[in-house]
């Protein structure tokens, strides 16, 4: 379901969870949980809106963007080492969260 344009990221997406499991082999689960949490508490509320759209037929492209900007803070967090395809912040996040609730 990756759309034509998100397609070269994913090498970088994959990279990105090698990376996090290196880190985890490391010892340093501490800190991915912390991270995971985080990701989590932006993950949830964009899995439970996306499920409401299916459910009712509806297209949002804004909350397709937030979910590809969730993809690019994902790899920020765990892999930041390799760099995202657009500026992501929690305060971008917010911003496109809510463009994607109207």
């Amino acid at each position: 379901n990756t759309p034509p344009s998100h397609r070269p990221h994913l090498a970088r997406y994959l990279a990105a969870s090698r990376l996090r499991f290196k880190k985890l082999d490391e010892g340093k689960a501490d800190r991915d949980q912390a991270l995971a949490h985080q990701f989590e508490s932006r993950w949830r509320p964009y899995r439970d809106a996306a499920i409401d759209h299916a459910d009712r037929g509806v297209k949002n492209p804004e909350l397709a963007a937030y979910r590809w900007m969730l993809e690019e803070w994902r790899v920020s967090l765990f892999a930041e080492s390799l760099g995202t395809a657009q500026p992501v912040s929690e305060k971008r996040l917010d911003r496109q969260w809510k463009k994607a609730l109207r």
